[in-house]
């Protein structure tokens, strides 16, 4: 095609093991995903969402999108298991951490880390 270049972005993929193990713990038979990066979060302080749990807000820089805490509590009221994806390589911790912040706790996170088969992960929070 004459192209010498193309431009490329690399995408964590998540293991087809992972999915498998993702759908079986799901405790509800609906699920939805939020891209962290992309749709929850913001750096525009005016956009941020308030911090209900200060605890962990120093170690944590971060902040959720305003509206973004009411939407995932109201699907979660609804019956759905909410999981969170992101490229970030933030660990399971540091993002459970996060959503502490809000009083909120997520089903499952995939990031772009897993220290133990250093790949991508999926993580099921108890």
């Amino acid at each position: 095609m004459g192209v010498k270049k193309v431009r490329v972005k690399a995408v964590n993929l998540v293991h087809e093991e992972d999915v498998e193990r993702m759908l079986g713990k799901n405790q509800n038979t609906k699920r939805v995903s939020f891209d962290l990066d992309e749709v929850l979060l913001t750096a525009d302080e005016s956009m941020q969402a308030p911090v209900t749990d200060g605890f962990f807000s120093k170690r944590i820089k971060e902040r959720l999108r305003i509206g973004a805490p009411e939407v995932i509590r109201a699907f979660q009221d609804a019956g759905y298991d909410v999981w969170v994806y992101t490229a970030g390589y933030n660990s399971e911790e540091y993002i459970t951490d996060l959503f502490s912040m809000y009083e909120i706790t997520v089903d499952g996170i995939a990031n772009g880390i897993n220290e133990k088969r250093g790949a991508n992960a999926l993580s099921t929070i108890n």
